[in-house]
């Protein structure tokens, strides 16, 4: 049998008490008749006196067996018709399911209790607290990862890297790429990717000063003098210097240029469908290119381990982040009552689409747990639920037995010379 729960070993106790009371007054009864066997005879008091015993212990002794027949074979007698919820279970559950599948289980009988119930609300209102809030982002953030370790890394992989390729595949890049571009440029922050390819240019031509120098003596003809070799060069890479100078220069007609260009080309992203056939046809050949199908398929890889140890974090930004969420959601929905009537509306259309059709599908699964159940245990967990009051019945049947007896005692004493009195005025 299983383990009681504190309230069920409370409910023992007082079943055991008033099963003790009950068989304790039929012990009375049956005292009191073997003493006025025993004590001197009174006519009439010792006869209305064991006439009350003998009710009250006959009335006892059948409410007994009535109440323990319930549940068990009374003195372990194989009695027909006892032990009547031990061997009628089956017929007992399927009683039960076809009785809570047709009171319970109607629209008459759901709707009007979903309303009142008003789960918007209650949701709402429970999700508008901080700490209610914050407790379910945590169970949800703690649950998260063993759905993670219970799913295929290599399905997950492939599912992402599905997803995010038919993603970039569907996706117009073009009037994105101009619309970040333009807000480079709104910033000015591409003359910070200016200045520092300008600083790499320049120290690449200090650098290879020699290297430029042995170009371009390779290019003249043999008869031109080294020392010319040495001015060409030397005029080139200044003349380069002096460009790329200009163009680190806040103001100068060079970066203006520049800048003229990128915003050109910023709004030719957005609005050029020349521009966008382009980048369409980019973007086509890098998807086919085996190492960005490799990076896709490593990306989960990458934001799966983040995603753990994140989780896993006391101050986890995503429980932070999903809690929020959740509390903004809650207050929403606690501010719009449209929302929430229309939400209760679409809850009650649900489940009663859900429930009725598959009543007799409920009433079934009702059925067939109480068939799984042990009878013996099911006996005893119902005499435990109702077993108290039927004690009440034992006590009520002792007594009333004996003042049916008094009753009937007094009849049998007084009614015949009640009978056999004169009527007045007779002759």
């Amino acid at each position: 049998m299983a383990t009681d729960f504190p309230e069920e070993k409370t409910q023992r106790a007082a079943l055991a008490r008033q099963r003790g009371i009950a068989t304790g007054l039929l012990v009375f009864m049956l005292a009191v008749l073997v003493a006025t066997f025993l004590v001197p005879a009174v006519p009439f008091w010792t006869g209305l006196v064991r006439a009350a015993a003998e009710a009250g212990l006959v009335g006892g002794l059948a409410d007994w067996f009535a109440v323990t027949a319930l549940f068990r074979r009374p003195l372990g007698l194989p009695i027909p018709h006892t032990a009547i919820v031990t061997r009628q279970k089956d017929r007992i559950g399927v009683a039960l399911g076809q009785f809570i599948a047709t009171h319970f289980l109607t629209e008459e009988a759901l709707a009007p209790r979903l309303r009142q119930l008003d789960l918007a609300g209650r949701a709402a209102r429970w999700l508008a607290v901080d700490a209610n809030a914050a407790g379910l982002a945590d169970r949800a953030g703690a649950l998260l990862p063993f759905v993670v370790a219970r799913m295929g890394d290599e399905n997950l992989r492939a599912f992402f890297r599905q997803a995010l390729y038919r993603e970039l595949q569907a996706g117009d890049i073009a009037p994105f790429a101009g619309r970040a571009l333009s807000a480079v440029v709104q910033g000015g922050h591409h003359f910070l990717l200016l200045d520092e390819m300008v600083g790499v240019a320049r120290a690449a031509i200090r650098d290879h000063r020699a290297t430029v120098m042995a170009e371009v003596g390779q290019r003249t003809g043999r008869w031109v003098p080294k020392w010319v070799d040495t001015k060409l060069a030397d005029a080139l890479m200044n003349g380069v210097d002096d460009v790329l100078q200009r163009l680190a220069q806040p103001g100068s007609d060079a970066r203006a240029s520049v800048d003229r260009a990128v915003a050109n080309l910023a709004a030719g992203l957005q609005t050029d469908p020349a521009w966008r056939e382009r980048l369409q046809q980019w973007k086509a050949k890098l998807l086919t290119d085996p190492a960005l199908q490799a990076m896709l398929e490593s990306l989960w890889d990458d934001i799966r381990a983040r995603a753990l140890a994140d989780l896993d974090a006391p101050d986890s930004r995503i429980r932070a982040a999903l809690g929020a969420a959740i509390g903004a959601g809650g207050r929403a929905l606690l501010a719009d009552f449209g929302l929430q009537e229309r939400l209760n509306r679409r809850l009650e259309i649900i489940l009663t689409t859900v429930l009725l059709p598959q009543r007799a599908r409920i009433s079934d699964f009702i059925a067939d747990t109480v068939r799984r159940w042990d009878p013996a245990e099911i006996s005893d967990r119902l005499e435990l639920a109702v077993g108290r009051d039927l004690q009440y019945i034992r006590i009520n049947g002792t007594l009333v037995g004996a003042l049916a007896g008094v009753g009937i005692y007094l009849a049998v004493e007084f009614l015949p010379h009640l009978f056999a009195l004169p009527l007045e005025g007779g002759g």
